[in-house]
C-alpha cells in the first residue's frame, strides 16, 4: 500500500513539473505584455489631459491632479514591466539573483511538496480501509441542501417583499407626510424586516401626528422600536415610553413584558419574575405569546435560585378550521362523542357564545362575524343573526369592501340589509384568491375599480345618502381626497342636519389640511356642537381649538365635556382624562 502510494506521488510531480514549466513562462510573457499596454494607455490619458488643459476644458487644478494620478499609476505600470521582465531573464539563465536559481526552483518545489503533504494530511485524517457511501445516502444529503436553499431563497423573497413594500410607503409618505396611519404601518414594515432605526423615525413621525385615543399604543410600539435597535436593551427612553403608555392603557401587554425586561436588566430579577408570572396567568393558554413569556419568567427565577414550575400555566395548542380560525380541543372532540344529541346541542351553542363574546373585546375580525352570523342562521336564531349583521356593519362602517361582503351573506341568509347596500355585491371567492394572487399595484386597480363602480351607480341613483358616505369613505382611504370632498358634500345636500355627515366632512378637510383645524372645520364643528351639544369629537376639536386660541376656560370646558360624555368607568373615559390633564398642565 505504501509503495504504490510513493509511485502515485512521484508520478504526479513529474507530471506537475512539466505542466508548470511552460505555464510560468506564458504568465511572466502576459504579465509584460499587460505592463506594456497600461503604460501606453497612461501616456495616451497624459496627452488627452494636455490637450484638455489646452482648450481650458480643465482647470489648472483639475489638470495638475489627473497629471499625478495617471502618473502613480504609469509608475506602477513600469514596476510590474521591470518585474515581468527580470522573471523572464531569469527563466531563460540570464536573470539577476532576484530571478535566478531559487526563484527559478520555488515552483518545481513546490510541486513535490503538494502530493507529499496530500499524502500525509490523508494518513492522519482518512481512513483507507472504510467502505464508499451508498449513492443513496449521497442523493438524500442533496435533497436536504436544496431543501435548505429553497427555504433561504423564501425567505429571500419574503425580506424583498417587506423592503419593496416599505420603499412604496416612504414614497407615498413623502408625498402626503400628514399620515399618522401610514407612518405607523411604515415602522411596523420596518420592524417585521428588522430596519429598527428605520422603525423608530417612522413610529416618532407617527407619534407626533396621532390623535390621543392612538397615542398609547404607538409609545408601546416606539419604546419596542428602540429597544430592539439597542439589541434588546430597555434604554432609559424606551422605559419611559413604556411606563407612560403603561398609565394610558393599563392592559397593554408589550409595555408590561419590557417593562418586566427592564427590571432584569437593572438586576430587580424578583420584580420582573413576579410581573411575567402575572401576565402569564392573565392571557388565555393557546396565546402564542405564552411560552415566551413563561421563559422569560424561568430566566428571572434561575437568577435568584426559585423553582416556579407550579405557578406557571401550560400553554395549549388550539387546533385550527380550514379557514384558520381556532377549532375544537382534542378534548372537547372526544366529549361531544359521548354526548346526547341535546348535550352535543348545548355544547355548540356554548362555543357560539364564545365567539360572540370574543368579537365583542375583538370586533374587527371579518371572518369572525362571518362565522357567527352563519352559526346563528345555522341554529335558526335569526334575530341573533340579524343582529350580528347589523353590529358588524357598523364596525366595518368606514369599509366598503368588508361591508359588501356582510351585505352579500346577509342576502344569502335571507337577512335584512341596509337600502343603501341593496345594489352592491360582495367579493366572490374567485375574486379572493384573484386577489391574492395580484400585485400591490394590481390590487390598488380592483379596488379603484370597484369604487368606479358604486361612484356610476349612485350617478344613476343619486338619492343615497348613505351611498355618498361610503364613496367618500373609499375615496378617502384611496387618498383621493378631492373626490371624497365632492361626495361628502352630494351627501350632505340629501342630509343636511346629519351629525355624521357633517364630522365626515370635517374629517376630510382635516385631512386635506394636513390634520390641522380650518376655518371650514371649525365651523362644522360648531354646528355639529349646536346639534349634539355632547359630541365628543366636536367637543374635543373645539377644546384644542380654544386652548390654541388662548381660551383657557371655553377649551377645558369642551375637553372636560368630551371626557363627561364617555361611558364612566371605560378604558376610553380614563385615557382621554389623562390626555386632557396633560393638555391642561402643559
Amino acid at each position: 500500500m505504501i509503495m504504490f502510494w510513493a509511485v502515485v506521488s512521484g508520478l504526479t510531480a513529474i507530471a506537475l513539473i512539466a505542466v508548470l514549466r511552460p505555464l510560468l513562462d506564458k504568465r511572466r510573457e502576459q504579465a509584460l505584455a499587460a505592463a506594456d499596454y497600461d503604460i501606453e494607455v497612461y501616456k495616451s490619458q497624459l496627452e488627452e489631459v494636455e490637450r484638455d488643459a489646452a482648450r481650458a476644458q480643465l482647470s489648472p487644478e483639475e489638470a495638475d491632479a489627473a497629471r499625478a494620478e495617471i502618473g502613480r499609476r504609469l509608475l506602477d505600470a513600469d514596476r510590474r514591466r521591470k518585474a515581468a521582465g527580470a522573471g523572464i531573464a531569469g527563466a531563460s539563465g540570464t536573470g539577476t539573483a532576484g530571478g535566478g536559481a531559487p526563484a527559478r526552483l520555488t515552483p518545481y518545489a513546490v510541486a513535490m511538496a503538494l502530493p507529499a503533504a496530500a499524502f500525509g494530511l490523508y494518513l492522519y485524517l482518512g481512513v483507507p480501509g472504510a467502505p464508499d457511501r451508498p449513492l443513496a445516502e449521497r442523493d438524500l444529503e442533496r435533497e436536504r441542501a436544496a431543501l435548505a436553499q429553497g427555504g433561504g431563497a423564501q425567505a429571500g423573497a419574503q425580506n424583498q417583499s417587506l423592503a419593496d413594500a416599505a420603499e412604496g410607503l416612504a414614497r407615498r409618505l413623502q408625498q402626503n407626510p400628514q399620515d399618522p396611519a401610514g407612518w405607523t404601518l411604515l415602522g411596523r414594515t420596518q420592524m417585521a424586516r428588522g430596519a429598527y432605526d428605520s422603525a423608530v423615525e417612522a413610529f416618532e413621525t407617527a407619534l407626533e401626528q396621532a390623535a390621543p385615543e392612538n397615542r398609547p399604543a404607538l409609545k408601546s410600539e416606539l419604546g419596542e422600536a428602540l429597544t430592539m435597535a439597542a439589541d434588546g436593551v430597555v434604554t432609559a427612553r424606551a422605559q419611559a415610553l413604556f411606563e407612560e403608555a403603561k398609565s394610558l392603557d393599563p392592559q397593554d401587554l408589550r409595555a408590561e413584558y419590557y417593562l418586566a425586561e427592564a427590571d432584569l436588566q437593572a438586576g430587580r430579577a424578583e420584580r420582573a419574575m413576579e410581573r411575567w408570572i402575572a401576565m402569564a396567568e392573565a392571557i388565555p393558554r393557546d396565546a402564542p405569546y405564552l411560552p415566551a413569556i413563561n421563559q422569560r419568567a424561568r430566566a428571572a427565577a434561575e437568577q435568584i435560585d426559585r423553582d416556579i414550575e407550579d405557578r406557571l400555566p401550560t400553554p395549549e395548542v388550539a387546533q385550527r378550521t380550514a379557514d384558520g380560525a381556532p377549532g375544537p380541543t382534542r378534548e372537547q372532540v372526544e366529549a361531544a362523542e359521548a354526548m346526547s344529541p341535546e348535550e352535543r346541542q348545548a355544547m355548540i351553542e356554548g362555543m357560539v357564545e364564545g365567539l360572540a363574546a370574543r368579537l365583542e373585546r375583538q370586533p374587527m375580525d371579518l371572518d369572525g362575524w362571518d362565522r357567527l352570523i352563519r352559526s346563528y342562521a345555522a341554529l335558526d336564531r335569526r334575530s341573533d343573526a340579524q343582529a350580528a349583521l347589523d353590529r358588524a356593519l357598523t364596525v366595518f362602517e368606514a369599509a366598503p369592501v368588508p361591508r359588501a361582503r356582510l351585505a352579500e351573506l346577509g342576502r344569502g341568509l335571507d337577512l335584512k340589509v341596509p337600502e343603501a347596500l341593496a345594489g352592491t355585491r360582495g367579493p366572490s371567492e374567485e375574486d379572493v384568491a384573484a386577489a391574492q394572487a395580484m400585485s400591490e399595484d394590481e390590487r390598488r386597480a380592483m379596488i379603484e375599480g370597484m369604487v368606479e363602480g358604486l361612484a356610476a351607480d349612485l350617478e344613476q341613483n343619486p338619492d343615497n345618502p348613505q351611498g355618498w358616505t361610503m364613496l367618500a369613505r373609499s375615496y378617502r382611504v384611496l387618498d383621493r381626497m378631492e373626490e371624497a370632498l365632492a361626495a361628502i358634500e352630494r351627501a350632505r345636500v340629501l342630509e343636511p342636519e346629519s351629525v355624521d355627515l357633517l364630522i365626515e366632512e370635517a374629517r376630510i378637510r382635516r385631512a386635506m389640511a394636513g390634520e390641522a383645524q380650518t376655518p371650514e372645520t371649525v365651523a362644522l364643528m360648531e354646528k355639529v356642537a349646536a346639534l349634539d351639544p355632547d359630541n365628543v369629537e366636536a367637543n374635543w376639536f373645539l377644546g384644542l381649538d380654544a386652548l390654541k386660541a388662548g381660551d383657557r376656560a371655553a377649551g377645558e370646558a369642551h375637553l372636560r365635556r368630551a371626557a363627561a360624555s364617555l361611558p364612566e368607568g371605560s378604558d376610553q373615559r380614563e385615557q382621554l382624562s389623562r390626555e386632557i390633564e396633560r393638555l391642561l398642565a402643559d
